[in-house]
């Protein structure tokens, strides 16, 4: 009988991303300064503010407005592209990957040693967006319960890997016909 895998995150925050910023994240769906979340959460204001310093770097969080209180200026800001559909939230997956990849790389050169890795790639043609969307609830589900059958948290020994799967569309077009087609639709507003 294989061990259960750890819970998966929630499917809005990305993987990575500390539980304590999850719960920051959770609370901006609507937006909210750090004095907001620091009385909600019964958290010293510095500490939150810090925490979503970093979620704004890392493209989870984006300022909203700001407004004088108090003899000071309080930035508000809100949870952004955290859905897993979303590009910011692949660019976010693929930045981390590429960062933690290029550390290991030197590190394993400073000792001498080769690091395991893989790579997979595969294009698929989908007929719709609802087949893309099937096909990744699928995936996400085959890669939970493989996930499972290898996951020993409590054995000597293991050596933890992060798998990441993303999609995006193949460039097919030249950046000329690419300009020409955006030229050629009419603008939304939002």
């Amino acid at each position: 009988m294989s061990e259960a895998a750890p819970e998966p995150a929630p499917k809005s925050v990305p993987p990575g991303v500390s539980p304590l910023r999850r719960t920051l994240l959770e609370h901006l769906t609507d937006p909210a300064s750090a004095s907001d979340l620091a009385r909600r959460l019964d958290m010293p204001r510095q500490k939150v503010n810090y925490h979503l310093r970093v979620l704004e770097r890392l493209g989870l969080v984006e300022q909203v407005d700001e407004r004088q209180r108090r003899g000071f200026v309080e930035r508000r800001v809100r949870a952004v592209g955290t859905d897993r559909f979303s590009s910011a939230y692949l660019l976010t997956a693929a930045s981390r990957l590429a960062d933690d990849v290029a550390v290991l790389r030197e590190r394993a050169a400073a000792a001498g040693k080769p690091i395991l890795t893989f790579t997979t790639e595969v294009d698929i043609d989908f007929a719709s967006p609802s087949q893309m969307h099937e096909f990744t609830e699928r995936l996400a589900d085959a890669v939970r319960r493989l996930a499972a059958d290898y996951h020993r948290p409590d054995e000597a020994r293991v050596r933890r890997h992060r798998v990441v799967i993303g999609a995006h569309p193949v460039i097919t077009k030249t950046p000329e016909q690419a300009a020409a087609e955006a030229a050629a639709q009419p603008r939304r507003t939002r």
